[in-house]
């Protein structure tokens, strides 16, 4: 009786209308856990596609390396033929 009249004075509704709260937050717990660990899978490259996703910014990664290289060798050469100030 107390706790009842404690709801109802806060303005908190009564525990009933906390029940269902609680019962609808369980209801949307598991899809926000398997959206987080889907999330996670993307993220590590457990999944093909983050596997794959890894796998093009790796080749991305070093054919840049390889233009600023050859660009590099290209302009050092330039430098010692006398071409390049």
């Amino acid at each position: 009786m107390l706790g009842q009249q404690a709801f109802e004075r806060s303005g908190l509704g009564a525990p009933t209308a906390t029940a269902a709260l609680q019962d609808e937050l369980e209801h949307h717990k598991q899809p926000v856990l398997d959206l987080t660990r889907r999330i996670e899978e993307l993220g590590s490259g457990r999944s093909p596609l983050g596997r794959a996703s890894i796998t093009l910014q790796r080749r991305a990664v070093a054919e840049l390396a390889s233009i600023f290289h050859a660009a590099w060798l290209g302009r050092a050469e330039a430098v010692r033929a006398g071409l390049w100030g």
